[in-house]
Formats: C-alpha cells, structure tokens, sequence
C-alpha cells in the first residue's frame, strides 16, 4: 500500500447500466485512487443516475479518501433525490466501515 498505484492489486472500476446502475470495484480504494472512483460516480449524477450500488466484493482495502468519495457522492445522489449503497464488502472493508460508524448507512436496506 502507499502512494504508488503500482504496488498494489489492479485498480479496477466497471459500470455496470441498470436500476440501479451498479459500480463494481476492484483492488485498492486509497489516496491515489480514490480520485478516478468520485470523477466514476461524478459523471453517473451528472447524466441522472440517481441510484447506484457500489458492488465492494473485489475491494481489498478502502482507507479515508475512499470513505470520503463514498459518502460525497452519496450526499450529492441524495439532493438529487437518490441515493448510494453499497453492498458485498470483503472482511477487511466491512470493519472498517463498521468501525467508522458508517457500515449501516451505507448498506441500508440491503
């Protein structure tokens, strides 16, 4: 882990269309990845996706900046009426957003 892309697992993202549309994603979700995910989601609010499930089932680590890009773009898929879950999250990911407190909203309904 660290700031090199490179020493990691591949970084992979794959929309998959639908309702909701559901963001697959792969490897590593930290500083320097974080950036490519919220540009991802970014685009799915401004063409109208107004709910989409981020699938973490091929998610090996998530640190604060993939909290970060999570949780904005949940907040900007809700002004717009919608919303963000997540769902499948590996061990590790899934106490991490136990510990953060966040695990229950993200998953909500699932």
């Amino acid at each position: 882990m660290g700031l090199d892309p490179t020493s990691g697992p591949p970084f992979a993202i794959i929309v998959l269309p639908g309702h909701p549309t559901t963001v697959v994603v792969k490897g590593e979700l930290d500083l320097a990845t974080a950036p490519e995910l919220a540009q991802r989601l970014e685009e799915l609010a401004a063409t109208g996706q107004r709910e989409v499930t981020v699938d973490l089932s091929g998610l090996e680590f998530l640190d604060s900046q993939g909290i970060h890009v999570l949780l904005q773009a949940r907040e900007t898929l809700r002004s717009q009426g919608g919303g963000l879950k997540v769902r499948s999250p590996q061990p590790l990911v899934a106490r991490v957003l136990e510990t953060t407190g966040l695990l229950e909203l993200l998953t909500e309904g699932e």
